[in-house]
């Protein structure tokens, strides 16, 4: 809910439409579309927004098909040390601090200190996972496969891209977790999106 909030704030100070409306403050936050673009509409509105799901797996493939946009997965053990994961993301392997006040923990590092991909885009996997529109639908059935639309009610989001935290087989292009939109969760961050008319 903050996250889309930061978004409307944007908006504002652009002088767009927010794609949102909120209610409440802090830990009451409570957001949702404005109804004229609710749903798949969404894509019609004006100001900034955070990107569906399909929008961020776009963004972040760069016209590739890998599990990683620099190439495929080395290591699928769960915080095993990949090659092309420490190209281009800060994760498990290389964030953990030994020593000094963060000792035991991991960390997230300066934005665009890795490789960014074909795009331009940095920190697409690892360093801190994103928040995307969509609402969490495990399993699509039998919706389209090109841009589907996640859950029509609920609570808990789609995140996108892994954290500092994550093993290499968190940071592929395909994988997705789910979080409940009114709780913080450490590392993790947004990407304002944009639909341009």
């Amino acid at each position: 809910h903050e996250a889309v909030a930061y978004c409307n704030t944007l908006s504002a100070n652009r002088g767009l439409d927010p794609c949102y409306v909120c209610r409440g403050r802090e830990r009451e936050l409570i957001c949702q579309e404005v109804d004229a673009y609710a749903a798949e509409r969404i894509y019609s509105c004006p100001g900034y927004r955070l990107p569906t799901e399909a929008e961020w797996e776009y963004a972040y493939r760069a016209g590739t098909t890998s599990a990683f946009h620099n190439g495929p997965i080395i290591d699928t053990s769960c915080h095993g040390e990949d090659p092309n994961a420490d190209a281009i993301a800060w994760y498990a392997k290389n964030s953990f601090f030994e020593t000094g006040p963060t000792s035991g923990a991991y960390k997230p590092s300066p934005v665009g200190t890795k490789q960014p991909n074909a795009w331009g885009l940095h920190d697409m996997a690892g360093n801190a996972s994103e928040w995307v529109h969509d609402l969490f639908l495990s399993d699509l059935g039998s919706l389209p496969a090109t841009d589907p639309w996640g859950a029509s009610s609920g609570d808990e989001r789609v995140h996108r891209g892994g954290a500092c935290g994550s093993g290499p087989w968190q940071l592929r292009a395909a994988f997705r977790y789910k979080g409940n939109a009114s709780t913080r969760y450490a590392y993790f961050g947004i990407r304002c999106a944009r639909t341009l008319f």
